[in-house]
C-alpha cells in the first residue's frame, strides 16, 4: 500500500514543491534543475503518455469495430490512418535517399510523409476549420439573444467587431452609425420614460442634430470617428478584449497555482485513481 499510495504522493510533494519554488530561489543548481533537468523529465513522460494515448486509441477504435457500434466504420478510417502516418513516419523516408538524417524526411519534399502531411493532412485541417466556423455562427446566435444586458452588450460588441473587420465596414459612414444611435436612445427613453411625445421629441431633437452637423462638415465618411466603424471595432478589440483576456489569464494562473499546492500538500490525489 505504501509503494501505491505514500510513497508516489511523496514524490509529487517534492519534485512539485522544488519546482515550483525553484522559480524563486537564485540559487545555480536548483535553477539548471528547474530550467533543464524538469524539462528533460517532462518531455520523457510526455513521450510515453502519448504512447499509451496512441495505444488507447487503438483499443477504444478496435472495440468498436468488434461490437460494430454506431459509426464503427469511421473507426476503420482512424485505424488506416494511424497506421499509415506511423509506417510513412517511422519506416518509409521516401524517394529520396539524400535523407540520410533520422526524421529529416518529415520535412524533405518527396518523402510519403511530406506528401502526406501537404496533400491529406492540410485539406482535412482547412475543412475542420471552415466548419468550425458555423459552428461559432450558431453559437453566437444562441449566445447573442437578447435577455438582458450583459447580453445586449455582447450583442452589439459581436456585430461592431464583426462588421469592423471586414471591407464592408469601412464603407459605412459614420453619420449613419449616428442615425442608429439616435434611433436605440430612442428605444431606451420610450423604454424609461413610456411616453410617445417624449420619445419623439427625443429622437427628432437628435436626428435633426445629426443631420445639421452632417450638413456643415461636408458628410465625412470617417468622421466623427469614433462613430466610425474600424475606429470602434479597433478600439474594442485592443482595450476591452485584451483586459478580459488578461483577467482570464491571470484566473487561469491562480487556478494553476492552486492546483499545485493542492497536489504539493497531497490534497488532490487523482493521479493515483483517488
Amino acid at each position: 500500500m505504501i509503494w501505491k499510495r505514500q510513497i508516489p504522493i511523496l514524490i509529487v510533494a517534492l519534485i512539485g514543491a522544488l519546482t515550483l519554488f525553484g522559480w524563486f530561489i537564485e540559487e545555480p543548481s536548483i535553477e539548471a534543475f528547474v530550467n533543464d533537468d524538469a524539462t528533460q523529465w517532462y518531455d520523457i513522460l510526455a513521450s510515453f503518455a502519448i504512447i499509451l494515448g496512441a495505444m488507447n486509441l487503438m483499443k477504444l477504435q478496435l472495440q468498436k469495430i468488434a461490437r460494430r457500434k454506431k459509426g464503427w466504420p469511421y473507426s476503420v478510417v482512424a485505424i488506416f490512418g494511424f497506421l499509415f502516418a506511423i509506417t510513412a513516419g517511422f519506416f518509409i523516408k521516401g524517394v529520396d535517399d539524400s535523407v540520410a538524417v533520422w526524421g529529416a524526411h518529415v520535412t524533405t519534399e518527396g518523402t510519403l510523409f511530406k506528401w502526406m502531411f501537404d496533400f491529406m493532412f492540410t485539406p482535412l485541417s482547412a475543412t475542420m476549420f471552415s466548419l468550425l466556423a458555423f459552428f461559432v455562427a450558431s453559437a453566437s446566435y444562441r449566445a447573442f439573444r437578447i435577455r438582458n444586458f450583459e447580453a445586449s452588450l455582447l450583442l452589439v460588441s459581436g456585430i461592431i467587431i464583426m462588421v469592423g473587420r471586414v471591407p464592408i465596414g469601412s464603407v459605412i459612414s459614420s453619420w449613419f452609425i449616428m442615425y442608429i444611435i439616435v434611433l436605440a436612445l430612442g428605444i431606451g427613453v420610450n423604454s424609461w420614460k413610456k411616453d410617445k411625445m417624449i420619445t419623439f421629441g427625443v429622437v427628432g431633437v437628435g436626428i435633426a442634430a445629426v443631420t445639421i452637423a452632417g450638413i456643415m462638415t461636408g458628410w465625412p465618411l470617417d468622421q466623427p470617428s469614433i462613430f466610425y466603424l474600424p475606429i470602434i471595432q479597433e478600439w474594442i478589440y485592443y482595450y476591452p478584449n485584451v483586459a478580459g483576456a488578461r483577467a482570464i489569464m491571470i484566473g487561469i494562473g491562480l487556478g494553476i497555482f492552486a492546483t499545485s499546492i493542492r497536489y504539493i500538500l497531497g490534497i488532490e490525489k487523482s493521479y493515483i485513481g483517488e
